[in-house]
This record gives C-alpha cells, sequence and structure tokens, in this order.
C-alpha cells in the first residue's frame, strides 16, 4: 500500500514539475496554421494558407479545399494537388467567384480526405473596388530602396485613376502632396517609390485611393522607413 501511494505521490510531482501528463495526448496528423476564424481577405489578394505536418507517416502528401457554405461542401480546390508532406505553405490568389461570408478551408490527406484532415473557422472574403497589395505592415524600407507599390482595381467604372497618399504618424494626418505625379490611370497598377529622409517614420501608412471619390481607398497597417 505505501508503494502504491509512494508511485501516486512521485507521478503527482512530475505532473507540477513538468506542467505536463506523464503520457500527453499526440498532436494532431494536420493541423492548419491560416487562415483562422474571423478573418476578412478580399478577392484580387494573394494570400498564404499554412498548415503542420506532425505524421509524415500516416499523411505522405496532402489537398486543399474552399468552401463558400460553412465547410457543408468542399468544391473548390486550391493547389495543384497532391501537395508533398515537406510543403507547409502554398499561394491562394483569391478570385472573385470565391466571395463568401461563409468559407472555411480544408486540409486533409490526399489519399484519403475522410481519415485525416483539418478545417479552418469561418472567415469571410470580400469584394472592394480597391486593394492596396504591396507594401503591407510590418515591413521596413531604408530611404533610396526602390519600393514597389501595387494595386489592384476590381471595379474599373467606379475606380477611373488611382492617387497615393502617405502618413508619417500612423494614419492620424497625411501628407497633401503624396507619392508620384497626380493620378494613375488602368491598367497603370504599379509604381516604383523611393522614399526620401523626410519620410522617415516607424509608423508610416499609406493609401491608395479613388481620385474622384476619395472616400474610396485601402491602406497598409504601419511600417519603417529608416535611414
Amino acid at each position: 500500500m505505501l508503494k502504491k501511494l509512494s508511485s501516486v505521490f512521485l507521478g503527482s510531482i512530475l505532473v507540477l514539475m513538468t506542467g505536463c501528463p506523464k503520457n500527453p495526448v499526440s498532436l494532431k496528423p494536420i493541423e492548419l496554421l491560416q487562415p483562422t476564424f474571423g478573418q476578412t481577405y478580399h478577392c484580387g489578394q494573394t494570400r498564404e494558407i499554412k498548415w503542420r505536418i506532425n505524421d509524415k507517416v500516416k499523411v505522405d502528401a496532402i489537398g486543399v479545399k474552399l468552401s463558400l457554405d460553412s465547410g457543408i461542401t468542399f468544391p473548390i480546390s486550391i493547389g495543384n494537388a497532391p501537395i508533398s508532406s515537406s510543403d507547409t505553405v502554398i499561394v491562394w490568389e483569391i478570385l472573385k467567384t470565391q466571395v463568401s461570408t461563409l468559407c472555411v478551408i480544408e486540409v486533409f490527406k490526399y489519399s484519403d480526405e475522410a481519415a485525416y484532415n483539418e478545417k479552418s473557422g469561418t472567415f469571410k472574403v470580400d469584394s472592394v473596388p480597391l486593394i492596396l497589395l504591396n507594401p503591407l505592415g510590418g515591413a521596413k524600407f531604408k530611404v533610396g530602396e526602390a519600393v514597389q507599390i501595387k494595386w489592384s482595381v476590381q471595379d474599373q467604372n467606379q475606380i477611373g485613376s488611382v492617387g497615393i497618399g502617405y502618413s508619417l504618424n500612423g494614419g492620424k494626418t497625411w501628407d497633401p502632396n503624396g507619392i508620384g505625379a497626380g493620378s494613375f490611370t488602368y491598367p497603370d497598377t504599379s509604381y516604383i517609390w523611393t522614399p526620401t529622409a523626410a519620410q522617415k517614420s516607424n509608423m508610416f501608412v499609406l493609401k491608395v485611393y479613388s481620385y474622384t471619390d476619395r472616400a474610396v481607398l485601402d491602406k497598409s497597417a504601419p511600417f519603417a522607413v529608416t535611414q
């Protein structure tokens, strides 16, 4: 009896010291990392779908599918399956036909979808007339560096021409002169910008907007321009 109690006591000490039970629950063979519940994407964007394979014996290749009805059906294949288990990401070019408030991504074992699969929470793909593609938040650029500003015009009837603006304080105020000479008319969808010393900021925000209706715009999260 004393020996049995000692074993239980030692086991409890082990849990307290490691923070884990003696026999932890094994990881799922497939884990979907991105996208996640509640995100909003725009058609015309390029985004990454990310996953992790924890058991390459059980899952030697995967497929990726998209649902537009909260995961009831998955009619849309994403990427060129089968995808090797050594890969952990694919680039998803979001199409107009994939607009939905009830999107779900599934990654699964290519040879047996029912055996091993993992689904995202519900997220949204919407359609907006103008999208800033590059740069995005978190980037770091230097004064004098050539930076490609890219945007996508989804509705040419609404967006006749595009202007580029910037802020040095996270979007609280905007420089009156903007970037580039005037406006850009479709099919122009990019501009090479060279940051100047006067544009140094750790809270730089860039926006593209309809030149005739400045309320129609898309902007980046803050990024840095340094010397």
